[in-house]
């Protein structure tokens, strides 16, 4: 009786277990299934029953417990059989016990389809003897356990995709399109960096379209943000920021780049024995070097309607010209938003939208810059353009009575003209020719790409302008209404110290 009693405590000891899991539609998670054994097996199987909608894409065994055992899966009557057993083809030699008494055993990459039904779950049938399947358990002398229950788990299906924030932030390159209307982080692009000072400007995006890399900044959080799936509207050029959703992206060290990898919070320089980025992630790469030519200022008076397109010969400095600001154009949106950067510094042949007060004379310092920006805007300091109103896939707009109009026209020499794709023009909301543009200025702000300093913990260096707002940031790159306790905090692109 004494035996008997033992072998059954021997069994209810014996469970096995499986994690719920949580997928978003397309997108790949793994689960592990565990054992907690007091007996010590050597080989064991189960079958799975998968839910609609989810399929196995590989399994793996944990190594730390089957030391030394094969892995064997299928299907066998329509369910997913997992089989491992011990065997040494060098000393033939097998039965090694499974090391350890708790832990994954099995590791199951799961894919989820398009659609996949609501409180779906993933059951592994309970042991039996008498039928070909369920759960068996094999110890060294060949007693089986068919004594197991039944397990299931859960499977979520994530309408968004998961984000991990360290160090205030993080890089990503999703596969899917992202709205971060309503995020509790917020995205960027990288559209302006400062060869000079080593600043990165980074420009705020909600819309997110897939492939897209970008920046995540946010509190650090051991739980992942969830990024709400999209239905992307909105064109964006290359950004500085170079990536892949689902292969490596090379890393070019032929010498007309500068390339940094982000590390603890900071942009540092990449090590050329860094050949490539793991897809999903993204790195930062600057073309240089950054063309500079120095002249005369630009002197000018602004048309009644306060706006001009621009593409100077010199390096500009809009920094401390008041009543002018100086813009690039970083997005589009099909609902006619045309989104503007806004610049302080730069460089020769770098086309601009000027806007200001109408009638009023200005002049424009010109210094020596190293600045490099992307822009959706074209133009040439020297030569004429004749440009037409489409050309193959684009449709180009040029300045007409202070709004963008598609149309043919014969521009200066020192203008500028926006090239946009034809298929984001819908005739619904902007008609032929996309007449009314908003013209929307975005939030930037901008991190250094170096090491050292007042703010080496985050690479944080200065805030610009969020649409000429005055705004309070702390260190890691977070706005705040008013600062709460004491400390340094950055208000207006200034540090200011909170006593």
């Amino acid at each position: 009786v004494a035996v008997l009693f033992s072998s059954m405590l021997g069994f209810a000891q014996n469970t096995l277990s499986m994690n719920d899991v949580t997928l978003a539609p397309g997108e790949s998670a793994q689960v592990s299934v565990n054992l907690t054994n007091a007996t010590p097996y050597t080989a064991f199987q189960f079958d799975m029953t998968l839910p609609e909608g989810i399929t196995v894409e590989g399994a793996t065994l944990n190594t730390a417990r089957a030391t030394n055992h094969i892995l064997k899966t299928g299907t066998v009557n329509g369910k997913y059989r997992v089989l491992a057993y011990s065997y040494n083809a060098e000393t033939n030699e097998g039965n090694t016990p499974l090391t350890g008494t708790e832990g994954a055993i099995v590791n199951l990459t799961l894919k989820a389809g398009a659609s996949v039904a609501e409180g779906a779950k993933i059951v592994i049938d309970a042991g039996s003897a008498d039928q070909d399947g369920g759960q068996v358990f094999v110890e060294a002398d060949g007693t089986t356990n068919y004594e197991m229950a039944e397990v299931a788990a859960a499977v979520t299906v994530s309408d968004g995709v998961p984000v991990t924030i360290t160090n205030g932030v993080t890089t990503l390159v999703s596969d899917k399109d992202l709205d971060f209307s309503n995020a509790a982080v917020k995205a960027y692009i990288a559209t302006g960096y400062d060869m000079s000072t080593g600043d990165i400007w980074l420009t705020r995006v909600k819309d997110v379209p897939a492939n897209t890399p970008i920046l995540v900044m946010g509190t650090k959080s051991s739980t992942p943000y969830l990024i709400p799936f999209g239905t992307s509207r909105i064109y964006y050029p290359e950004n500085f920021l170079k990536g892949n959703a689902t292969t490596a992206a090379p890393v070019d060290h032929s010498g007309k780049y500068l390339n940094m990898g982000l590390k603890k919070g900071e942009f540092t320089g990449m090590a050329s024995s860094v050949t490539e980025c793991a897809a999903g992630k993204c790195y930062l790469q600057i073309p240089t070097p950054i063309a500079s030519a120095t002249g005369d200022a630009l002197a000018f008076t602004m048309g009644k309607n306060g706006t001009k397109s621009y593409t100077g010969k010199y390096d500009l400095d809009f920094t401390d010209v008041e009543g002018l600001k100086a813009y690039t154009v970083t997005g589009y949106d099909k609902d006619g938003t045309v989104w503007l950067t806004r610049v302080m510094k730069v460089s020769t042949q770098t086309p601009l939208l000027l806007m200001g007060t109408a009638n009023k004379e200005y002049s424009v310092p010109s210094t020596a810059q190293q600045s490099c920006y992307i822009n959706m805007l074209r133009g040439d300091a020297n030569n004429s353009m004749s440009v037409s109103k489409t050309e193959g896939e684009w449709t180009n707009l040029v300045m007409k009575s202070g709004e963008y109009v598609g149309a043919s026209a014969e521009l200066a020499a020192g203008s500028s003209y926006l090239p946009i794709p034809t298929s984001f023009i819908t005739a619904s909301t902007r008609g032929e020719g996309a007449k009314g543009l908003n013209l929307v200025e975005a939030e930037v702000i901008s991190i250094k790409a170096i090491i050292g300093g007042d703010d080496d913990a985050t690479g944080i260096s200065r805030i610009a302008s969020e649409a000429g707002n005055d705004t309070w940031y702390n260190l890691k790159g977070q706005r705040i209404d008013t600062p709460t306790r004491k400390g340094l905090y950055i208000k207006n692109g200034k540090k200011v110290v909170v006593k």
